[in-house]
């Protein structure tokens, strides 16, 4: 009845706070966070004499930021390029072919 659901709330309550206090010594974990900041330091600098991007969780300057962007901008640019002189073969391909039917049957 009421009773039982109140004190079933106030277990329920109870094992909430104690689990979210809870916090064994021999399960503890503490990242060494010094060493992955020199190691993603050390693979950003490899990464910039590569000239790629930056691995994730690396330290960004304002001049890096706009390099990425920049280096983004010249490969999109260069794969729509790519993509438009395609379209435009395969155009002239198509029309070439129409060309010939149409002498055929013209």
């Amino acid at each position: 009845t009421h009773d039982q659901l109140y004190s079933d709330a106030q277990r329920r309550r109870s094992r909430r706070q104690e689990s979210a206090t809870y916090s064994p010594l021999d399960q503890c974990f503490t990242p060494d966070t010094s060493a992955t900041r020199d190691f993603l330091q050390r693979k950003a600098r490899l990464a910039e004499r590569r000239g790629e991007a930056p691995p994730p969780g690396a330290e960004t300057t304002r001049q890096s930021r706009v390099d990425r962007l920049l280096r983004s901008k010249v490969e999109r640019e260069r794969e729509l390029l790519g993509l438009r002189e395609e379209r435009e073969r395969e155009e002239l391909a198509m029309h070439h072919t129409l060309d010939k039917v149409c002498m055929g049957i013209c």
